[in-house]
């Protein structure tokens, strides 16, 4: 005879679709001694769900770093932003 009840830590095969994690980690920029003397501010918080791509990230890059922002983004296109 089957029954439905699951045993503690297996999922029974099925899967929760919806959930939400609890704790999101965010990486917090932190300012190198280089950037402090020359005043080049920290590089923004990455939105998690856009990483490195977030928008205020790839104009920090491009300013800032040019090179790296050559080495990152190398064959992207950009929509223009006013």
């Amino acid at each position: 005879m089957k029954t439905n009840r699951v045993e503690e830590g297996v999922s029974g095969g099925r899967k929760k679709r919806g959930k939400v994690a609890d704790e999101v980690e965010v990486v917090v920029a932190t300012e190198t001694e280089t950037e402090a003397e020359t005043g080049i501010p920290p590089c923004p918080v990455e939105d998690p769900r856009y990483g490195d791509k977030t928008v205020a990230v790839v104009a920090w890059f491009k300013e800032y770093r040019p090179e790296e922002f050559v080495k990152r983004y190398a064959g992207r296109r950009f929509l223009r932003q006013d």
